[in-house]
C-alpha cells in the first residue's frame, strides 16, 4: 500500500512537472542533464532521449558562426555561482542561439532567454541539483527592437511582467494539482507532499515576482519571501481588503477593491496597477494579476493564484515617454508637420488628417499606398518614387527625402509637400514599414517663385541698363565726331566762307540732335519722378491728330510710307495737355515709321467707346516677340539690337508715351502677332479727364587736331552718318590727303576697286552690310587687301574692338575720333 501511495506521489509530481508551462531543466551538479519538462523540450526544438545524461554544453554549444557569442560563457559562469554560493543567480536577457538540424545539416537559430538558476540542497545543505529555468522572449526582445526605432522605449520591466506572468502560470497550475493531490494518504505519502511542498516554496521564492495564495472563503494562504523582503511584514493569512488598506497606497485602496470585487464576482482574471507601501515607507508601482482554480467537478472557485510584480521604473518610464509624446505632438502641431507610417507588406497606411489634406484627401476617407503613388504630380513621380525605393531597399536603407507637388484626389489642387522618412527592416532585411513626416510647402515655393521672378526682373533690368548705357554713348558720340571734325577744321586752315558756312551748319544740326537727346532724358526723369505739370484744357482728339501727324510726316515722307486715316464722325472730346498729348501720338506714329521698312503701311484710327476715346496706330513692320511686347513699354526696352543702330532712339520714348497716358488717367497697349507682323499700339483716353507734360531730346561735342601730313594718302571714308562723314573728310582734305566719301557699303566696295585706296575709315554701324563684313569683303579682295583698314565708330566696349580686330581692321578709334591717334595712324601708313 505504502509503495503504491508513493509511486502514485512521484507520478504525481513527475506529471506536475511536465505540466509545469515554462520551460525547466534539471542538472546535476556536474552539470548533466538529468530532467527536462515537456515545455523545455518544445522550446528549445529537442528530444528527452537525446540529451539526458548529456553535459548541457554538448548539447547547447554556442553558434561557431558568430564570433560574438557570449551564451556558453555567461551560462557557465552563472552555474558555478550557484554552486559557490549555494543561492538562486538570475540572469539579464541572453541571446543563446540554438542548434536546430534541417536538410542541409545543423543550423543555428537566433533566440532570446531570460534565465533563472535555482539550487536544489541535500541532507547535509550541499547543492544536489540545480534548476535551470528559462523564458523564451525572443518575440518581446523584438518587439523591444521595433519599438525602440520609434522611440517608444519599453523598459525591462515589460519582460519581467510577461515572465511573472508565465511563472504565475506555472505556480497555479504547480499548486492547483497539489491542491488535487491525496491530502488523505499515508504518513509517507504526507512526508512526501511535504517534501513536495518544500520544493513549491523553494520554486515560489526563487521568483523575484511577489506570489501569493488566496482561498476560496477570500484569507491569504500564502505569501512567498519576496513579500517580507519588501514589506518588512510576515503575514500568514489575511483578507485582501486588509492587505489592501494597510500597504497599497491610499488613492489606489478603492480601485483596487473595486477591480477584486468584480473579479470574484464574475469569476474573471483579477488585474490591477497600484502603489505597494515598502519597509522604507516608499511607494512603488506593482502590476497584480491572478488567475482562478476552480474544481474540476463543480466548477466553484477553490482558490485564487496571484503575483505582484513590481513595475516602478517602466511606470515612469512609460509617464515620461507619454510626456515626451505629448511634447512632440504639440511640437508638430505647432510646425504644421504631418507624420505617416506605411506597412510595406500590406500596403497600408497610417495619414492623419494634416497628410491627407496635402494630397486633396478628406480626414475621414481611407487611405492607400495607391494613394501615394498616383497623388505624386507624374513630373515628380519617378524622382519621388526612386527615392521612396530606395529607402526600402535593404542593400541602401537610406534616408527618404523629397519635394514634389501633388495633385489633390478630391479637389485636383496642386500643391508642395517636403517629406523625409525611413524605413524599419526586420530580421531577414526586408523593409516592413517605412515612417516619416511631411510638411506643406506650397506657399514657402510660391515665395521662392516670386523671389525668382523679382531677382530676373532686376538682371533683366540691369541688363537693359547696360544696353541703355552703351545706345547713349553710341548715340552721344555719332553728332560728336562731325562736330570735332568741325572744330579741326575751323582751327587748322583758312576756309572760305561756303566752307565755314557749311561746318556752321553741320555743328548746329548736330548740337540740335545731342540737344534732343538730353531733353529726352531730362523728360523722361520728369515724368517718371513726378514733376510735370499739365495743362489742362478741353480737347478735340482730331486736333491732336492733326499736329501729331504733322509732326511725323517728315520721318513717314523719308521712308516713303503710306499713311491712311480714320476718324470716327463721333465727338471725340476730352481733358488734357495738348502739348503732351501731341507728343505722345507723335511717339507712337514715329515708332512705326523707323520700325517698318521702307514704303510700309500706317494706319491710324479714331473711336469713340462709352466713355473713352481710342486712337490706334497699326503698321506692316517688323513686329514683335512676345517676350518684347511684354516689356514694350519698359525704360530702355527695343528690338533686338543690331550693329546698324539704323532705327536711332535710346528706348525711351513708349516709356515715356505710357507715363504721360497714365498722367492723363489713360491706359496704352501693345500687339503683334510676332516678328514681322506688325504692331499695333491702342491710346485710350477719358472722354474729358487727363494729365501730363513732355519735352524734347538732346547731345554734346568734342574736339582733336590733324597737322598737315608729310605725305598725301588715297583715303576713303565710308559712314551712313552724311554729316560727319562730311566733316571727317574736310578734315582729311585739310591735311593734304586725296579723300573719297561713300554712304553705302555696296557702292563703297564697288568704288575702293577702282580707286585702290590705302587707307579706309569705315563706320560700323552701316546699314544693309556693317562694317565688320565689309572689312571682311575689302581683305578677301586681292585689290584691297593690303589697305590700311581703320574702325571708326561709337561702339566702343572690348567686345566691339575684339569683333573688329577679327574681321581684319588695324585700327579701332571710337567716335569722336581723337585726331592725333587718327594722324599717327595715316603718319605710318604713308611712312610704309
Amino acid at each position: 500500500m505504502e509503495a503504491n501511495i508513493q509511486a502514485s506521489t512521484e507520478l504525481d509530481l513527475r506529471a506536475l512537472f511536465d505540466a509545469t508551462p515554462s520551460p525547466y531543466l534539471v542538472l546535476a551538479d556536474d552539470l548533466r542533464i538529468v530532467s527536462v519538462n515537456q515545455a523545455y523540450l518544445k522550446a528549445t526544438k529537442t528530444r528527452r532521449e537525446e540529451i539526458l545524461g548529456r553535459d548541457i554544453f554538448e548539447v547547447f554549444p554556442d553558434n561557431p558562426a558568430d564570433p560574438s557569442a557570449s551564451g556558453v560563457a555567461k551560462l557557465r559562469e552563472s552555474l558555478e555561482r550557484v554552486l559557490r554560493n549555494k543561492c538562486p543567480d538570475t540572469m539579464a536577457i541572453q541571446q543563446y542561439d540554438i542548434p536546430v538540424p534541417g536538410p542541409d545539416g545543423v543550423h543555428f537559430e537566433e533566440r532570446y532567454w531570460s534565465p533563472i538558476n535555482t539550487p536544489v540542497f541535500g541532507p547535509g545543505g550541499e547543492v544536489t541539483h540545480i534548476i535551470h529555468c528559462v523564458e523564451d522572449v525572443n518575440d518581446f526582445v523584438r518587439a523591444c527592437e521595433r519599438a525602440s526605432r520609434m522611440e517608444s522605449t519599453i523598459g525591462d520591466q515589460a519582460l519581467e511582467i510577461e515572465v511573472a506572468n508565465r511563472r504565475l502560470r506555472e505556480a497555479n497550475n504547480t499548486l492547483e494539482q497539489r491542491v488535487e493531490a491525496r491530502i488523505e494518504a499515508q504518513l509517507e505519502a504526507e512526508e512526501k507532499l511535504r517534501a513536495s511542498e518544500i520544493r513549491f516554496h523553494l520554486l515560489a521564492d526563487s521568483i523575484p515576482q511577489i506570489v501569493w495564495i488566496v482561498d476560496d472563503s477570500g484569507r491569504g494562504v500564502f505569501f512567498n519571501k519576496q513579500w517580507s523582503v519588501y514589506t518588512g511584514v510576515a503575514i500568514d493569512t489575511i483578507a485582501p481588503a486588509d492587505i489592501s488598506a494597510e500597504f497599497v497606497h491610499p488613492d489606489d485602496h478603492l480601485a483596487t477593491m473595486q477591480a477584486w470585487e468584480r473579479a470574484r464576482k464574475n469569476g474573471h482574471n483579477f488585474s490591477v496597477e497600484h502603489r505597494i507601501r515598502s519597509a522604507s515607507g516608499e511607494y512603488r508601482w506593482f502590476l497584480v494579476r491572478a488567475e482562478s482554480y476552480r474544481d474540476p467537478h463543480t466548477a466553484e472557485i477553490l482558490m485564487w493564484f496571484g503575483t505582484s510584480t513590481d513595475v516602478h521604473d517602466r511606470t515612469l518610464a512609460e509617464a515620461a515617454l507619454s510626456e515626451r509624446e505629448q511634447l512632440l505632438r504639440l511640437a508638430l502641431d505647432a510646425a504644421d508637420v504631418g507624420e505617416w507610417d506605411v506597412d510595406m507588406r500590406s500596403e497600408t497606411m497610417f495619414w492623419p488628417p494634416r497628410v491627407k489634406a496635402m494630397f486633396g484627401i478628406s480626414a475621414h476617407s481611407p487611405v492607400t499606398l495607391a494613394d501615394f503613388y498616383e497623388g505624386v504630380h507624374p513630373d515628380d513621380r519617378e524622382r519621388t518614387l526612386a527615392s521612396f525605393a530606395s529607402t526600402a531597399n535593404p542593400g541602401l536603407r537610406i534616408q527618404y527625402e523629397s519635394e514634389y507637388r501633388t495633385i489633390g484626389k478630391e479637389d485636383g489642387v496642386i500643391r508642395w509637400v517636403a517629406a523625409k522618412g525611413r524605413g524599419l527592416f526586420d530580421e531577414s532585411g526586408e523593409c516592413i514599414r517605412i515612417m516619416g513626416t511631411a510638411i506643406d510647402i506650397t506657399r514657402r515655393k510660391a515665395d521662392e517663385e516670386k523671389l525668382r521672378e523679382s531677382e530676373e526682373r532686376l538682371r533683366q533690368a540691369d541688363r537693359r541698363k547696360d544696353e541703355f548705357l552703351a545706345m547713349l554713348a553710341h548715340e552721344l558720340r555719332n553728332p560728336l565726331a562731325p562736330i570735332s571734325a568741325a572744330a579741326e577744321l575751323l582751327q587748322m586752315a583758312r576756309l572760305d566762307d561756303e566752307r565755314v558756312r557749311r561746318t556752321s551748319q553741320v555743328i548746329g544740326r548736330q548740337v540740335r540732335h545731342m540737344t534732343s537727346l538730353v531733353d529726352d532724358l531730362l523728360d523722361v526723369s520728369r515724368v517718371t519722378r513726378g514733376m510735370v505739370e499739365l495743362d489742362n484744357t478741353p480737347l478735340d482728339a482730331h486736333h491732336i491728330v492733326a499736329d501729331a501727324v504733322e509732326q511725323a510726316t517728315p520721318l513717314i515722307r523719308a521712308r516713303r510710307h503710306h499713311l491712311e486715316l480714320h476718324l470716327t464722325p463721333e465727338g471725340a472730346m476730352m481733358q488734357g495737355d495738348r502739348k503732351r498729348l501731341v507728343q505722345v501720338l507723335a511717339n507712337v506714329l514715329n515708332n512705326a515709321a523707323k520700325y517698318t521698312p521702307e514704303g510700309g503701311n500706317i494706319r491710324l484710327r479714331t473711336d469713340v467707346r462709352d466713355a473713352q476715346v481710342l486712337i490706334e496706330v497699326a503698321d506692316d513692320g517688323i513686329g514683335m516677340a512676345p517676350e518684347l511686347v511684354a516689356r514694350a513699354f519698359d525704360l530702355f526696352a527695343q528690338a533686338e539690337r543690331s550693329s546698324d543702330r539704323s532705327s536711332g532712339g535710346l528706348g525711351l520714348g513708349l516709356a515715356l508715351v505710357r507715363s504721360l497716358v497714365e498722367l492723363h488717367h489713360g491706359t496704352v497697349t501693345c500687339e503683334s502677332a510676332g516678328p514681322g507682323q506688325g504692331s499695333r499700339f491702342t491710346v485710350c483716353l477719358p472722354r474729358l479727364d487727363l494729365t501730363q507734360d513732355r519735352r524734347p531730346v538732346a547731345g554734346a561735342a568734342a574736339a582733336g587736331g590733324l597737322l598737315k601730313q608729310a605725305h598725301s594718302l588715297r583715303i576713303m571714308v565710308v559712314d551712313d552718318n552724311v554729316d560727319a562723314a562730311a566733316m571727317l573728310a574736310m578734315l582729311l582734305e585739310a591735311s593734304g590727303h586725296q579723300v573719297s566719301v561713300e554712304h553705302d557699303a555696296r557702292r563703297a566696295l564697288a568704288r575702293a576697286r577702282d580707286e585702290v585706296p590705302q587707307v579706309l575709315l569705315l563706320d560700323i554701324g552701316l546699314p544693309d552690310i556693317d562694317g565688320n563684313a565689309l572689312a571682311r569683303q575689302l581683305r578677301a579682295d586681292p585689290c584691297t587687301a593690303g589697305a590700311v583698314l581703320v574702325a571708326v565708330t561709337g561702339y566702343g566696349q572690348g567686345k566691339d574692338r575684339e569683333d573688329s580686330l577679327a574681321a581684319g581692321f588695324d585700327h579701332h578709334l571710337v567716335k569722336p575720333v581723337d585726331t592725333t591717334a587718327l594722324a599717327a595712324i595715316l603718319a605710318a601708313s604713308g611712312q610704309a
